[in-house]
């Protein structure tokens, strides 16, 4: 979870009834650790792979932090990229709990 990613989950609290504070707690209960926004360059870098440049921080972050997993509900955007990047596993929540729980 970088900073960037808490504060638009902040952003859309109210989509899902929340408010600010309360999802800020929940992410800070969740995540051990919130990561600094990732490198500019890097993220300019990952521009070219997404479809909407909005969206490489979100690429970027996990690449500075070697993540293996990254879990989104964004069909539109990320989740289509899951055949086209290798380095790390795009999964829906569904998929992620799917996976870890095979025997």
């Amino acid at each position: 979870m970088s900073e960037i990613i808490l504060d638009e989950a902040v952003r859309h609290a109210n989509k899902i009834n929340l408010n600010t504070s309360t999802i800020t707690m929940l992410v800070h209960g969740i995540f051990s650790t919130i990561q600094a926004a990732p490198n500019k360059k890097i993220v300019l870098n990952l521009t070219n792979l997404v479809i909407d440049a909005g969206d490489a921080h979100v690429l970027a972050s996990a690449k500075e932090t070697h993540a293996q997993w990254l879990v989104t509900l964004d069909k539109k955007h990320l989740l289509i990229l899951q055949k086209k990047i290798r380095w790390i596993k795009i999964v829906s929540p569904k998929e992620l709990l799917e996976q870890i729980t095979k025997k």
